[in-house]
């Protein structure tokens, strides 16, 4: 089995900087990343934000001209995400001419249908696509087959699931990627997240299910309390004596780059984030448990407490 490494540092990372890499960064880091033989690399989302701002950087929304210019550092490598809302045909043609190799489409259950119609047009341009389920631990067992009933009918090349809370674990894991077995041959992949510090945990795990796609950021960077670190994944296989074709010094050689060119780049364990992937809340939790914890005078946890008894009710 063929395994893929995905790197999500500048679409993932870039809420941590609000988007905002300097071009020339970005061009070095993806090079470098290129180099390693790091397999995917995600350059950002198309349309990705519903508001455009000018304090948002390009990665937020891979305009025309910056999206060809990067995607000529790394023929056959670049992809990039997608809303179903917010992508259109045309978006689709630039995209192709650019020389996106991978398309990924944010799944949500009530956008089923409109997500579907979207990988069927994606297909007819030849890209590879998947299905990226957001917000697994979220999802009853039921809604998820009938999801990947569903995606069955809409070419997904890949099915992945993203722990967006950051708040799955091992066995949860092995039961997931048993319903989607169960329900699909497509191929299948994983995106961490690292509240509890289980990214790495997880994805062994998800490997062992027989995952094929796995996402990784460098030095962790991502939403919330980060991604799996791409440093930790690849010292992890070449450990285990797995996919050695990764060139480890030269991703480490890079990690240091990124990490004394990038603000906000190195990630911290917050408590905060532990707690938020230990009640699996959504990251959009956040405003409402601190406005909650301002208004009632309380700390965060104790309001984050409040609203995990009425959610448990």
């Amino acid at each position: 089995m063929k395994l893929n490494i995905v790197d999500v540092t500048f679409r993932d990372g870039g809420y941590r900087n609000n988007f905002n890499f300097d071009d020339h960064i970005i061009a070095e880091t993806i090079s470098y990343l290129s180099d390693a033989k790091i397999d995917f690399i995600e350059i950002g989302y198309r349309n990705g934000l519903l508001k455009k701002s000018s304090s948002i950087g390009n990665t937020a929304h891979l305009p025309d001209d910056f999206l060809s210019k990067i995607t000529a550092y790394i023929p056959g490598k670049a992809c990039v995400m997608v809303h179903p809302d917010n992508i259109t045909k045309d978006d689709m043609k630039i995209l192709h001419v650019s020389g996106v190799k991978m398309v990924r489409v944010c799944i949500v259950n009530q956008d089923i249908e409109k997500a579907i119609r979207v990988i069927h047009e994606l297909k007819s341009f030849d890209f590879l696509v998947t299905a990226n389920i957001i917000r697994i631990t979220l999802l009853a067992e039921k809604d998820l087959a009938a999801i990947v009933q569903k995606l069955n009918h809409s070419e997904a090349d890949v099915i992945y699931i993203a722990d967006s809370n950051g708040a799955i674990v091992p066995d949860e894991i092995k039961n997931v990627f048993k319903i989607i077995k169960a329900n699909s041959s497509a191929c299948l992949g994983f995106h961490a997240h690292n509240n509890l510090h289980l990214a790495l945990a997880n994805t062994i795990t998800a490997i062992e299910c027989g995952v094929e796609y796995i996402d990784a950021s460098i030095q962790g960077m991502g939403k919330g309390a980060g991604n799996l670190p791409l440093e930790i994944l690849v010292g992890f296989l070449k450990r285990n004596g797995k996919n050695s074709q990764y060139d480890y010094i030269k991703i480490l050689e890079t990690s240091e780059y990124f990490k004394q060119n990038v603000s906000h780049a190195h990630m911290s364990l917050e408590n905060k984030h532990v707690l938020m992937g230990t009640m699996n809340f959504p990251i959009d939790y956040y405003t409402h448990i601190t406005n909650l914890a301002e208004e009632k005078g309380i700390s965060f946890y104790q309001a984050a407490h409040i609203i995990d008894s009425i959610n448990n009710q």
